[in-house]
């Protein structure tokens, strides 16, 4: 699977609402998988509908994440990742 470079990427179906993007009723996102940050404020979904590929971004760390899924199920897979390391400070 390639990954694309965040400036490639069209975010057509994604709502930008004060900076942030708005989830359409997702679920609860777990922390982020690299520096634990709990809180969803400071993570963005952004997506492109017609290539199928979604994204989340933690701004505390910068850590990005990418997948073939749309919006809808992004989640899924961001709650899927590797929680085991310690969170850095």
């Amino acid at each position: 699977m390639a990954f694309l470079s965040e400036k490639n990427l069209l975010y057509a179906d994604s709502v930008a609402v004060g900076g942030q993007t708005e989830r359409n009723s997702m679920s609860k996102l777990k922390p982020c998988p690299k520096c634990g940050e709990p809180d969803e404020d400071e993570l963005t979904i952004d997506s492109c509908g017609s290539l199928g590929l979604s994204e989340i971004s933690c701004h505390s760390c910068g850590y990005t994440f990418q997948s073939h899924a749309y919006e809808e199920n992004i989640h899924k897979h961001w709650n899927k990742l590797n929680r085991t390391t310690t969170p850095s400070t």
